[in-house]
């Protein structure tokens, strides 16, 4: 039973979630099967975790026949709305077959043999190393641990509250204020599992890794990248020393928080670019999907508003709108008592004033240490490059601003808050901005692309004249 549990809790996650994907994402169009696979594994994983709270809420105890039998009507109402989507969605034209040259198909091979060495290695940490401290041993296995032995998703109160407390089933931890979508998927493996394992627990990590390959590596190719090409970016990403280390030493939401962010903003640039609306759909459910995963995930989300007005609005438009927001959020700042908390702080609690240091701190962390490879320097140069064969595509702009504004809140963030500690420190910098570098993978590959294009169609037109 000790192999056939783990497996049965994530057929039972992920089955319905590849069979609501295949509903919703269309039949034509580049590398489908990819994105089916991809987006259904990440809603498999967010249905269990939906599933936990509704009947939890319905007062059933949880069980692995009642989660079972729970997902599956959970999916199944959900299999209507998926097709009516897909009905709605403009037909995507099939794309050329490609053509493998020798050089391709060895690239490919070789990024295809180098990221199953990547996987092969991140599942013997997971199925291997015990729950990695220090927020996985301390704020989310807690309750996880909790939930399953009371088969029920008791509360967890501050510190302060608990002490006062007469109840005997409200408890507390060092953050019981962070979301619960962690704990949730912890809870529901460890349900299957029948006992606390702290290994297999987390069993969900390298599905999480894998899905975040397989939407970038389909929705690259759906956005004109060459097979090799979408291969080569996929590996760029997977391959961060960062991502795997978040897979490997499993139990943390910040590779939940980067697969949600990042499918939702590659779902946010098809809407905007082709108008799919199951597209427009997933990049909504996704959005609204990031502050239940961390409590910092409410700005992510509200980081698609300027997008959206540059996705929909003319460039000066949305520009002016876009300051205007600004400026509304700066008089609800002044406004605001110091003590509302919102996302789990208040102003109070974050004395905003710049603190020394702080912003040199955060630029090393993310561009001097070997936490993301080359991303940072890559991306000046192929700006630098689109800007000087002329390359650069519109398109690219509500992009471009969703992720500049997650780089600004991160500024503000780590320069001018209490979190300050984080960046001089070395602490928290590469952790929390996770989102942010994998997001600007796929804009280096959008920046990439039409310089492919020139190149290619330069090389066709020489050819033709000799």
């Amino acid at each position: 039973m000790t192999v056939l549990a783990p497996l049965l809790s994530l057929l039972v996650q992920v089955v319905p979630g590849v069979l609501l994907a295949s509903c919703l994402v269309p039949a034509s169009g580049p590398a489908r099967l990819t994105r089916v696979a991809g987006y259904g594994l990440l809603l498999g994983l967010l249905g269990s975790a939906l599933t936990l709270v509704v009947l939890d809420w319905a007062g059933v105890t949880l069980g692995p026949l009642v989660l079972s039998l729970g997902h599956a009507l959970l999916v199944g109402l959900l299999l209507w709305p998926a097709r009516w989507l897909k009905q709605r969605s403009a037909p995507v034209p099939a794309e050329p077959p490609f053509h493998w040259s020798a050089a391709s198909a060895w690239l490919a091979a070789v990024c295809l043999g180098l990221l199953g060495l990547h996987a092969a290695f991140i599942l013997t940490e997971v199925l291997l190393r015990p729950l990695y401290p220090w927020d996985a041993t301390s704020a989310w296995a807690t309750k996880a641990r909790v939930w399953f032995e009371f088969r029920s998703l008791v509360d967890f109160i501050p510190r302060e509250d608990w002490l006062q407390a007469a109840d005997m089933q409200l408890f507390t931890d060092h953050r019981p204020e962070y979301p619960i979508l962690t704990p949730l998927l912890q809870t529901w493996t460890t349900i299957f599992l029948g006992a606390r394992d702290p290994r297999l627990m987390n069993i969900d990590w390298p599905l999480l890794w894998a899905a975040l390959g397989l939407i970038f590596y389909g929705q690259a190719r759906a956005v004109g990248a060459r097979p090799p090409v979408a291969l080569v970016f996929t590996y760029f990403l997977l391959s961060m020393p960062l991502v795997n280390t978040h897979a490997a030493l499993a139990g943390y939401a910040d590779l939940f928080m980067a697969a949600v962010f990042l499918a939702a903003l590659l779902a946010f640039y098809r809407w905007a670019v082709d108008g799919e609306t199951w597209q427009g759909a997933m990049a909504a459910l996704l959005v609204l999907t990031c502050p239940l995963v961390k409590n910092e995930g409410l700005y992510w989300a509200a980081a698609f508003l300027p997008g959206l007005l540059y996705a929909r609005l003319p460039v000066l438009t949305a520009t002016a709108a876009s300051a205007g927001a600004a400026l509304l959020v700066l008089l609800a700042l002044w406004l605001v008592p110091e003590d509302l908390v919102v996302a789990g702080h208040s102003l109070a609690a974050l004395d905003l004033h710049y603190r020394p240091g702080a912003v040199l701190a955060m630029l090393k962390s993310l561009a001097w240490f070997e936490n993301w490879h080359l991303l940072f320097y890559g991306l000046v140069a192929l700006a630098f490059l689109s800007l000087l064969t002329r390359q650069f595509e519109a398109q690219v702009l509500p992009v471009t601003v969703i992720l500049g504004g997650v780089a600004v809140l991160l500024v503000i963030l780590f320069g001018f808050t209490g979190y300050a500690a984080g960046s001089i420190g070395f602490t928290a910098v590469s952790r929390i901005s996770f989102p942010l570098a994998t997001g600007l993978v796929f804009l280096a590959l959008l920046l990439y692309l039409p310089v492919d294009r020139a190149v290619r169609n330069d090389t066709r037109g020489a050819a033709t004249a000799v």
